[in-house]
């Protein structure tokens, strides 16, 4: 199932640390480390693909799938403009998609801010988790 040097692929094993605010069985949904803004998330799909575009067409419909769904609770927390989406793969050779709560276009490709630690990070997921529960 996965490719020992991919970290995505070791957040899905168990292997590495992570904020998840979301799974099913086909994706994973958490923080990211090096976020471009508060509560910027991103979306996998379990199965170790670079490029989104060659997904079996049942993991690219759950990816979006999910996207949608974490995205549509980052709207809501505290109501940004808009909810930005990112499909690059450039750092990490696993379909990911980002999705980042904008204010202005340059939200979107904002530097990165300093990496954060998982005890940073807990609180942003839970309020997402819990979000995303209907709480």
């Amino acid at each position: 199932m996965s490719d020992v040097e991919c970290s995505f692929c070791q957040i899905l094993e168990g292997r590495l640390e992570a904020q998840i605010v979301y799974q099913d069985e086909r994706t994973l949904a958490f923080v990211d480390t090096s976020p471009v803004q508060t509560r910027h998330a991103l979306v996998i799909p379990r199965v170790c693909q670079p490029d989104f575009y060659k997904l079996a067409e049942a993991d690219y419909q759950a990816t979006m799938h999910t996207a949608r769904k974490v995205a549509q609770v980052l709207q809501t927390l505290p109501n940004p403009r808009k909810v930005g989406a990112a499909i690059q793969g450039f750092e990490t050779p696993h379909t990911h998609v980002h999705l980042i709560p904008m204010n202005t276009p340059d939200d979107l490709c904002a530097k990165p801010q300093p990496e954060k630690t998982q005890a940073e990070l807990a609180p942003i997921a839970e309020r997402l988790r819990s979000a995303l529960q209907g709480g």
